[in-house]
Parts: structure tokens; sequence; C-alpha cells
């Protein structure tokens, strides 16, 4: 009897000193904490961050930032019933492995940004292990790789910023029954195109930001299901022309971003279906007839232009007088881009506009 009872809290201590053991992903790293009464406290951080490392304390958000932190490993964060909010910033994070979160089921925010994460695997976030995630934060990143279901039914997720990273493709397959989402940035990335249903099931969406990409295309249907946004920003990209067909019937707008592209026209088709409370769209080489059908289009919806002051130029031409013809064709006009670039280039030579107003140099 009692050979077995030594036998038995040796293997508890062995699977505790293993468990300890296994979790190598902090090295005195200084942490700010909060507590529930909103109280703020520093500590040093060996190991893993759980409960049992704060004593009677119980912390309620976690902040990180400028320390050295290669690798979220397995069980990083865990038993950690209160936990509302996780932050690294600035931590050269390169990798996050599956179960880094467990046991966190109050946390709402999870931030990864300003680091080295190249990829997003699934097994990281989803209703088993953060069942009350409402915003992940991996901006400012080098991510170029989000393996299908990463954001896996998670129906409390609303937030996902995944601006300035390295990302070519958009893929709702990431966020499989996550359908709550309201907030989409994708903004600085190298996106080429937004495929054909590319937010149907996310009938919740307020607010999607793919600026600042190398967008060409957006096929048919892109925005299918879609009905009314905050914000909807495709500016700086290499959009020649938008097709009705990448639209609902009704889709309304806020705030349409559209400057920089390579736009010279907007069909009738697309105007019947838009209606944009606040449009941003200089720095496009507009034909004048086309130009001329969009501020009627705004007139009518009760619609106004909005201009970037730390864009805008008196001497930077708003359009360009097409050749041979009075009315806007629904086609690119090469011409009037070209003539429209190479006037950009005379002004630049004597008072540079900046490079962040406009995709062509």
């Amino acid at each position: 009897m009692f050979f077995m009872l030594c036998v038995v809290f040796h293997l508890i201590i062995n699977k505790n000193y293993a468990s300890a053991q296994s979790c190598k992903s902090f090295n005195n790293v200084n942490m700010l904490l909060y507590d529930r009464i909103g109280q703020k406290f520093y500590q040093d951080i060996n190991g893993c961050v759980t409960r049992t490392v704060f004593g009677n304390t119980t912390v309620v958000k976690a902040f990180t930032k400028d320390q050295i932190i290669p690798k979220l490993g397995k069980d990083s964060i865990r038993h950690m019933k209160y936990l509302t909010m996780v932050s690294f910033r600035n931590c050269n994070v390169e990798e996050i492995e599956q179960t880094a979160f467990r046991n966190v089921p109050s946390l709402a925010t999870v931030e990864i940004s300003f680091g080295k994460l190249r990829a997003v695997p699934k097994g990281v976030f989803n209703f088993d292990l953060t069942p009350q995630l409402e915003a992940v934060k991996l901006d400012h990143n080098r991510i170029n790789f989000i393996e299908d279901e990463s954001f896996f039914n998670i129906s409390s997720l609303k937030n996902v910023q995944l601006n300035n990273n390295l990302l070519e493709r958009w893929r709702s397959e990431w966020f499989q029954n996550s359908t709550a989402l309201e907030v989409i940035n994708l903004a600085f990335n190298n996106l080429k195109e937004i495929p054909s249903r590319a937010f149907t099931s996310f009938t919740s969406l307020k607010d999607i930001r793919l600026d600042h990409n190398d967008i060409s295309k957006v096929q048919r249907d892109a925005f299918k299901g879609v009905r009314t946004l905050d914000y909807l920003g495709l500016s700086h990209n290499k959009l020649t022309s938008l097709s009705d067909s990448s639209f609902p019937n009704t889709l309304r707008i806020n705030y349409f971003r559209i400057n920089a592209n390579y736009l010279t026209f907007l069909s009738n088709d697309v105007l019947k279906k838009l209606a944009a409370v606040e449009i941003s769209m200089n720095y496009n080489p507009w034909t004048c007839p086309c130009l001329e059908r969009i501020n009627y289009w705004l007139y009518i919806k009760n619609g106004r232009i909005k201009s970037d002051d730390k864009c805008s130029r008196s001497h930077i031409p708003v359009c360009v007088v097409p050749n041979n013809t009075e009315t806007c064709t629904d086609e690119f006009d090469r011409e009037a881009m070209l003539k429209y670039v190479n006037i950009i280039k005379t002004i630049n030579m004597s008072d540079p506009v900046s490079a962040n107003c406009m995709t062509f140099k």
C-alpha cells in the first residue's frame, strides 16, 4: 500500500514538473497587469502566464511591450478564468502554436502586433479555446498564410485587424462559422483581387478596409449579401473599373473610398446600385464627362465628395478631357489615364505630391 502511494505521488510530481518544463514561452518577461479593481502592477514572468503565478491577485488584463518573445508556445496563457485582454506589442513574436491560449473563458481581446508573425494556424482561436473572443489584432506583422478555420466557430468575434501584413488573398474560410464579424481590416497587404462571395457569410459587416493593396479585380458577387456599410475602403489599389455585377442591388455606404486608383469612369449600372453619404475619389484619371455623371449621382443621392486635406492641391486636375468624345463611355480610357499621369509627373517636378496620395508615381 505504501509503495503504491509513493508511485502515485511520484507520478503526480513528475506530471506537474513536466507541465511546468513544457512551457517556456516567457523568459524574464516584464508585464503590465491589471487586477479586478483596476489596480495596475508590473511583474516579471518566466514560463507561462497562469493563475498560480499571481498568488491571490486576480489578473484581468496583461500587456507586454518591447520584449523578446520569439514564440508563443502551447499553454502560454492558461487557467486564467477572468483574463479579458492580452497584448504583445513589438515583442518580435515569430510563431504562435496551437493551444497557446487554454482555459481562458473570458478572453475578449488578443493583440499580437508589430512583430514578425508569419502564419496563423488553426487551433489557436476557436470556440473551445477562446469562446468569448471579440477582437483579434494581428496587424503590423509578416503574415503571408492563414490556415482555413483559423478563427473557427466564434460567435462573439466582431473585429479582426490583419492590416500591414503580406497577405496576397482573402478567404472567407478563415472564419468558418464565425458569422458575427463587423470589422475586417486588410489594408496594407498584397491582395490581388476580391473573390466572389467574399463577404456573403457575414451579414453584420459594417467596416471593410481593403485600402493600400494591389487589387485590380473585384469578382462577380464579391459584395453579395452586404447591405449597409459604415466604411468601404478600396483606395490606393490598381482598379481600372468597377462592375455592377460585383455589388448587390442596393448597397448604402456611409464613407466610400476609391481614391488613388486608375478609374476613368463609373457606369450608370454601378451608380444605380450604390448610395454613398461621402465619397473620396481624387487622384483617379476621371474623364470629365464621367466625373459630371458622378457629381449628378451624388446630387440626387444627397451624397458629397470628401477631400483629404493632406492630399489637396489646387493645381491637381480633377478630370481629363477625353479625345474624340464629349460623353462618358463605360470603358477604361487608357489615353485619359496616360494624359493624367503625365500631368502629375510634370507637377511633381516643381511641387511634389506625396506618394501616400496616389498609386502611380
